[in-house]
């Protein structure tokens, strides 16, 4: 009965942490504590861009002044296009490039320096396959501040192209749970009716027999 409370619980917070099906690449940016936070997820379609796979291997770090970022680390291939539109900066650039102090998950980020299609691009891992899931990518700046990194909290920054879209939200702190649709709630009520007939059913003898 035990293992079926901490199920459920685990498949609660897994749906309402869980980021919307039909999200493209989001990058929040927040503070946390003494530390700033960059947390990237989601996928990015790249119908529509030219890859470049000559790789280049990197961290992290931030330059609000060019609309540069990246998330994670690793060796990344640019997937390049002069239909990438959007912000020219996502904040200022008090300081030259500032790299995360660690990083985790795979290398993602976007480069608008210019409208010139060798310098306009977006970041992923060596090998990806369009569409597919990035998983979590994570890097924390330690003793930094927003204000010290060039942003400014409340400030969302959305960059385009014929088939999906890269988005960097500067925040105050981490984002709260998202809420679940209601089909995923049906899903979730459905799940929990099961575990309790089982539950019944362990218990009297004569439904076990049935």
């Amino acid at each position: 009965m035990k293992k079926l409370a901490l199920a459920a619980t685990a498949a609660l917070a897994f749906v309402l942490t869980a980021a919307p099906a039909s999200a493209a690449y989001v990058i929040n940016v927040y503070q946390s504590g003494a530390d700033v936070v960059a947390v990237g997820s989601g996928s990015l379609d790249l119908t529509g861009l030219t890859m470049n796979n000559s790789a280049t291997s990197g961290n992290g770090w931030v330059f609000p002044g060019g609309a540069y970022m990246k998330v994670g680390s690793g060796s990344a291939v640019l997937a390049q296009g002069v239909g990438i539109t959007g912000p020219s900066n996502y904040g200022t650039s008090p300081h030259s490039l500032v790299n995360a102090d660690s990083n985790a998950g795979a290398i993602v980020g976007i480069n608008m320096q210019s409208a010139s299609n060798l310098t306009r691009f977006i970041f992923v891992p060596q090998g990806y396959v369009s569409g597919a899931d990035l998983g979590t990518s994570t890097s924390i700046y330690d003793n930094k501040t927003l204000s010290y990194l060039g942003l400014t909290a409340g400030n969302s920054y959305t960059w385009t192209w014929a088939a999906d879209s890269f988005t960097i939200n500067i925040l105050s702190a981490a984002p709260t749970p998202s809420v679940p649709e209601p089909a995923t709630w049906a899903m979730m009520i459905a799940g929990f009716g099961a575990m309790g007939a089982a539950l019944r059913r362990r218990r009297d003898p004569a439904l076990a027999a049935a």
